[in-house]
């Protein structure tokens, strides 16, 4: 849907939510990756101010043990909007791994 120099923009094959997207550097470099989060964190900010989402998660999955399933460093942008959550909990970066301390801390 966009790309730069650095960067190419995707829409995730299978989406969290409705707006996911991938920002996938065109180098395995600090210099591209770093640029995939910028670009990454601008959209959710600007998706913020325009209405179309009230929050975001923003990540990486590296290596096969944190999840990552295509071997090439790309950066998730997951829409959250409120309420789309259980009522009353937080689902946040804290409920990715699955047999992480899910107390309630908030």
């Amino acid at each position: 849907m966009f790309q730069n120099d650095k960067v190419s923009v995707f829409y995730d094959k299978y989406p969290v939510s409705k707006g996911h997207l991938l920002f996938v550097p065109k180098k395995n470099d600090i210099e591209h990756i770093s640029e995939a989060y910028k670009l990454g964190f601008y959209c959710g900010e600007q998706w913020i101010k325009e209405g179309k989402m009230d929050g975001f998660n923003i990540g990486q999955n590296i290596g096969k043990a944190a999840g990552q399933s295509i071997m090439w460093p790309h950066i998730h942008l997951i829409p959250r909007h409120n309420g789309d959550c259980k009522p009353k909990t937080c689902n946040g970066i804290r409920l990715s791994h699955p047999n992480g301390d899910h107390k309630e801390y908030y």
